[in-house]
């Protein structure tokens, strides 16, 4: 595993020059933990032997299905990492926080019985930019669309995926981030499409007080042209 972990990241970053940070373990939940040490370019494997010491070191806020208000209610109860949840009993547990009580008992303990799903379908597929400078005009903008829109057209037809909702992303100089959706009439994988829609999107929703920092275009609602052609042959 640890092998093909390492293949993976050599694998993406031959093909676009990203790191990427990997977790090895016997299940979901400690290979999701693993993911989060040594970013942005490490491997980090958890055996049986280090799980349990791993967990109980982690901060409660780090374990994946904890958020803000959940971790705020577990520190009012003493709980601040996994060695004080690990001593809450199952009763406990379910009165404090309901049904997934049972889930923060089992994966404190380093069980995680649930299945790796190979074969997910993404409900989406989208291209964005980074700039090196933000942008603070709208031509600008405009012509990083064009460029964005081919490269996630070139995906689409590759994939031989389209999708018929148009989703566009913006962040702005000081991180905060809008998205905004619409609805097409048709599938559509042709660049023209997607480009005609989202600058639509774009221009309704660019504020010209607040410099861009990143742009992205998706295709949401996706389904295959195989798919789409048999649709239309059953009606």
């Amino acid at each position: 595993a640890e092998t093909i972990a390492q293949k993976i990241k050599d694998e993406i970053f031959s093909k676009t020059r990203l790191t990427c940070s990997a977790g090895v373990s016997f299940n979901k939940f400690l290979a999701k933990i693993g993911s989060d040490f040594q970013k942005p370019d490490g491997l980090t494997v958890i055996d049986e032997s280090r799980a349990q010491e791993i967990l109980f070191s982690l901060p409660i806020e780090k374990f994946h299905g904890i958020g803000k208000v959940t971790a705020a209610k577990m520190r009012k109860l003493g709980i601040y990492s996994g060695k004080e949840l690990y001593g809450l009993s199952i009763n406990e547990l379910v009165a404090h926080f309901g049904k997934v009580g049972l889930f923060y008992y089992n994966v404190v303990r380093g069980i995680d019985r649930r299945e790796v799903v190979s074969d997910w379908e993404p409900k989406s597929i989208s291209c964005e930019n980074t700039f090196s400078e933000d942008i603070g005009d709208l031509d600008g903008l405009i012509e990083w669309l064009k460029r964005i829109t081919e490269r996630l057209a070139g995906r689409m037809k590759k994939q031989d995926i389209m999708g018929s909702q148009i989703n566009i992303k913006l962040k702005y100089a000081n991180f905060e981030v809008i998205t905004r959706s619409m609805q097409l009439p048709h599938l559509t994988d042709e660049e023209e499409v997607i480009y005609s829609y989202a600058e639509q999107l774009l221009i309704a929703n660019w504020d010209s007080t607040r410099p861009v920092r990143l742009l992205g275009v998706g295709l949401g609602k996706l389904d295959t042209e195989e798919e789409s052609e048999q649709m239309m042959l059953e009606f």
